[in-house]
């Protein structure tokens, strides 16, 4: 009896702890499921690109070509003198300017020039007194005709000879080399103390009233280019922005950055195309242009100096929009317009470039913003919304 007992309470308490295991599972499971619940993800949603966009403009742009090229003058003489002597003076450099008379070089007298002119002299002045004295003795009867002829004959041929040597500059001594116009000194042929030979040249004067441009364009771009076509030039910087010329550092180079930021803007001119040819130079792979710079425009640009050049070949009609809103990929050239909150791809084919905006043909709407920024993330069809900077 007392045995049957105990096995009672045991199966009770076992059936306490049966249950209160139970519940403990219960709320166990209630409270992952509550998790669960907590740290689910939300639901997807559509993304959305910030981009800026501009009205599209429909005008005329100028086009114009681009090309590269030096200064050089429009024509250059080479000075020289027309007899041999010996170079005495050179009071010039290369890159002098020098005015109309100014006195280039000084040529003393060859040994033998001098020689022969005393001689052509000597015998121009013996012609003529044997000429007088025939000419005495005809008077008087003791001369023919034919020897007063034979003796003018002798004294013209010895006056010729004399004025042959006089023109080549023999008996004057010292003679000077002048500028015949205004010019920049382009080169020097000879050196002080060289013995000339008649007509060799002593150096080269180039003009400086008006001067041409040598440029070279790419040949694709012949064809647009003709002759009389206005020319804008710019002056090339002679080094690169930022580079000191004595490689100042420190405090040295931020005082040379701010007197390069007040430097003068580059020197500018205008002119119009001379003469291009139908031939791609071997040497730079270029078709030669050549610009003539007028007298008023002259006086910016020096002998030597590099230039950029705008060559306008005319102006094309097209939609005005920011260089960067026209990408490109393997179907072409194209733009996003943005219509009720999404993008929509537009192909469209440039047609000129101007101050950082380029002329665009295609199917544009007038009525609708063309993106600017922010259209490389963009696909066909994706939320945008204004925002990007």
């Amino acid at each position: 009896m007392k045995s049957h007992r105990i096995s009672l309470q045991l199966t009770a308490v076992a059936a306490v702890v049966a249950a209160a295991l139970l519940a403990c599972g219960t709320v166990l499971m209630f409270k992952a499921g509550a998790a669960n619940k907590t740290t689910a993800a939300p639901p997807a949603q559509d993304v959305v690109a910030s981009i800026a966009s501009v009205a599209a403009v429909r005008t005329r742009v100028p086009v114009s070509v681009t090309a590269w090229g030096d200064v050089a003058p429009a024509q250059s003489e080479s000075m020289s003198l027309p007899r041999a002597g010996q170079l005495v003076a050179l009071p010039v450099v290369v890159g002098q300017r020098m005015r109309k008379g100014a006195v280039l070089a000084r040529v003393a007298g060859d040994p033998a020039s001098e020689t022969a002119y005393l001689n052509a002299q000597s015998a121009w002045k013996l012609a003529q007194g044997e000429s007088q004295r025939v000419q005495a003795l005809f008077k008087l009867q003791l001369a023919t005709v034919s020897q007063v002829e034979a003796a003018r004959k002798t004294e013209q041929d010895a006056q010729a000879a004399l004025d042959a040597l006089r023109k080549t500059g023999a008996g004057a001594g010292e003679s000077a080399v002048t500028a015949p116009f205004d010019g920049v000194v382009t080169a020097l042929n000879a050196a002080l103390g060289d013995r000339l030979a008649a007509n060799a040249p002593i150096l080269q004067l180039g003009r400086v009233d008006t001067l041409r441009v040598n440029l070279g364009i790419e040949p694709a771009r012949r064809a647009a280019v003709h002759v009389g076509d206005p020319v804008s030039l710019t002056a090339l910087p002679s080094q690169p922005a930022g580079d000191s010329a004595t490689g100042a550092t420190g405090a040295a180079a931020s005082a040379v950055s701010a007197v390069s930021a007040v430097s003068p803007p580059p020197a500018s001119a205008v002119g119009s195309v001379a003469s291009l040819q139908d031939l791609v130079d071997p040497k730079t792979q270029l078709v030669n242009v050549v610009v003539q710079v007028p007298a008023a425009s002259a006086g910016a640009l020096v002998l030597g100096m590099r230039v950029q050049a705008g060559i306008s070949t005319g102006s094309v009609d097209g939609w005005l929009v920011p260089r960067l809103a026209v990408l490109n990929d393997s179907q072409g050239d194209y733009v996003y317009q943005v219509r009720d909150g999404a993008a929509h791809r537009v192909g469209v084919q440039p047609r000129a470039e101007v101050h950082g905006q380029v002329a665009v043909d295609g199917a544009i709407d007038a009525a609708l913003p063309v993106v600017s920024l922010g259209n490389y993330e963009l696909k066909e069809g994706m939320k945008v919304r204004e925002g990007a900077r």
